[in-house]
């Protein structure tokens, strides 16, 4: 009844879901029967972001997309492209409905390995497990190599998916642009190889490659002194980077269909593509940005010195916003420095733990204010979740798309900040 409802097969794109709704790329919305849809016993509520439906069904809706799979017996993922319906919508807005889009399909997978994490936390803990670290540069702890295996399993079980998020996201990125085959799995694999990690690297998530060192110029701001020096590092936590490289695959992939004669087209259209867009996701897109972490780094350095408590506010309410962005490292970064710079104590030290819970609290708002029903049981259903830590589905799911729970966070932690640094709260 849903895919009949929703114009048949032949009106949309693709089909996916994230924790609770099942997601359809619409061609043409006047085919599709709202009023009827409702009135399925299964849907809990219909919301439309610009051409993508969105059909709430609760916990089992990965169960009936693949039911609608079989059922139209065809692979969604390798449809032609369509052309959508032009509409009038700002460029933030279809920034944001692009990352919503793309980060959505990961949203389980960090459900599921965020508990594995928060089960690791406690047995390391309670001394059940030890602390397994990959150098001597990181906190105290076991260093991997001699750590038990079993231990080193679970660890690894534990970490991996977030240490390469970064594949993931190149794979959910290659099928929102329809970036035919596996070429978005071998751009990922690629783009975050575990081959450039190392050791590690001094935060853990990969080593750095300094290229051009264009000498030191002493501003006072550790994160500003780094503008000169031009590194090439893996792409983990470089989430606009490979957004980019992917986008900007699809967009060569396209052309060379148009130019390579059909006979030569499987052999040399995947080698162009990886040969031509590596070098420059590594060499162009990863150095830029770069170059404006730096530059968000040094700001929030500066902003952070506000006295009062206010800039810590500020470091604090950016925290969450940086990770949508995948900026967060660098907060990290100024985190480290203040850490070491005053003797192993920081006003920073707790701000990534203190935005993880002023998402919670942010939702908690959002579940005592709404009258919206189907909104409050999805609210009240991510909380355990963010109680252990997991915000990435109350934070794609409803507080960036809602907007004012995300502002309202932030603007909350700059006043509370504030007043906790005035009584020496560190």
């Amino acid at each position: 009844m849903i895919n009949q409802l929703v114009g048949g097969n032949s009106n949309y794109e693709e089909i996916y879901n994230c924790m609770t709704r099942l997601r359809f790329k619409i061609k043409n919305k006047n085919l599709v029967d709202i009023e009827k849809l409702k009135q399925v016993n299964l849907v809990k509520g219909i919301v439309w972001n610009g051409s993508e439906l969105q059909i709430v069904i609760g916990q089992d809706v990965y169960k009936v997309k693949d039911e609608v799979i079989k059922l139209n017996d065809y692979s969604i993922a390798i449809k032609n492209k369509l052309v959508y319906k032009n509409e009038n919508v700002s460029f933030i807005r279809k920034l944001l409905a692009m990352l919503s889009g793309i980060m959505v399909k990961i949203i389980p997978i960090m459900v599921g390995t965020g508990l594995i994490q928060a089960i690791i936390a406690i047995l390391i803990q309670t001394n059940v497990m030890p602390n397994i670290i990959f150098n001597e540069i990181q906190q105290e702890g076991i260093l991997i190599t001699k750590a038990g295996i079993g231990w080193v399993i679970l660890f690894i079980i534990g970490v991996s998916s977030n240490y390469f998020m970064g594949i993931m996201i190149a794979v959910s990125a290659a099928n929102y642009f329809k970036l035919e085959g596996l070429m978005g799995v071998s751009l990922g694999v690629i783009l975050c190889s575990p081959l450039l990690f190392g050791d590690g690297g001094r935060l853990g998530m990969g080593n750095d490659f300094l290229i051009f060192d264009f000498g030191n110029i002493n501003t006072g701001n550790p994160i500003l002194d780094e503008i000169t020096k031009i590194r090439v590092n893996t792409m983990n936590t470089k989430i606009f980077v490979i957004i980019a490289a992917i986008y900007t695959a699809k967009k060569l992939d396209t052309w060379l269909k148009t130019v390579i004669p059909v006979a030569l087209e499987l052999m040399f259209r995947p080698f162009i593509v990886i040969i031509l867009i590596c070098p420059l996701t590594f060499f162009g897109y990863g150095i830029i940005w770069n170059f404006f972490e730096t530059l968000f780094g040094s700001l929030i350095f500066y902003m952070g010195k506000i006295p009062l408590g206010v800039g810590v506010g500020i470091f604090v309410a950016m925290w969450q916003v940086a990770v949508i962005f995948g900026l967060h490292m660098v907060l990290g970064i100024i985190s480290m420095i203040d850490h070491l710079a005053n003797g192993g104590q920081s006003v920073y030290g707790i701000a990534g733990s203190i935005s993880v819970w002023s998402q919670v609290g942010a939702l908690i708002g959002v579940i005592l204010i709404t009258q919206n029903a189907k909104l409050k049981k999805e609210a009240i259903g991510m909380l355990p979740a963010g109680f252990l830590g997991i915000t990435e589905p109350i934070l794609y799911g409803i507080n960036l798309p809602k907007k004012r729970p995300l502002i309202s966070r932030s603007s909350s932690f700059i006043y509370s900040r504030s007043i906790c640094q005035s009584f020496k709260c560190n």
